[in-house]
């Protein structure tokens, strides 16, 4: 499988779930499912982000290697990553990557690791992208740090704040 492809299912997950929070915020488009408004929402997103995992699975042994790599660094930043993503998680709950809030979970206060980042979820998932290409130098992970940061930081986080 071509990285390309990746990097296209990975603009395709972010764009549908960015779009289908903003449907959701704007035009309560799940309304009709009820009580399984979230369920429905879950399945959508999810056929995407599971694609982009498994394109990701068989095509980041393909990419090509920019440079040696730092395998301590790595490791370093995805330990901060994880523990980042950990804290949120731990604060919001599972239900918070599937956008919940939008499904009648009443909003969280915001404290904790939420007092020093704006969005410590998406945060870590660049973190993640950045370990991984400073452990390996694959070019596939940098690109996918940039996406991810233009993707989940400056636009699906802008959505989710829409009122």
């Amino acid at each position: 499988m071509h990285q390309y492809a990746v990097y296209g299912w990975f603009v395709l997950a972010v764009t549908v779930n960015s779009s289908l929070v903003y449907l959701q915020r704007k035009y309560r488009i799940y309304n009709i499912f009820g009580r399984f408004s979230n369920v429905v929402h879950a399945t959508l997103i999810s056929i995407f982000w599971g694609i982009f995992v498994l394109t990701l699975i068989f095509s980041a042994g393909t990419s090509a290697r920019i440079w040696q790599g730092n395998r301590s660094l790595g490791v370093g930043i995805w330990i901060v990553a994880i523990g980042i993503f950990n804290m949120s998680i731990r604060q919001i709950g599972l239900g918070a990557l599937f956008n919940d809030v939008f499904f009648g979970k009443k909003p969280r206060k915001l404290k904790g690791i939420y007092k020093y980042l704006q969005d410590p979820i998406y945060c870590s998932y660049l973190l993640g992208f950045i370990g991984a290409f400073m452990y390996g130098g694959k070019l596939i992970y940098l690109i996918l740090g940039i996406i991810s940061y233009l993707g989940l930081n400056l636009i699906e986080s802008k959505t989710e704040k829409l009122r």
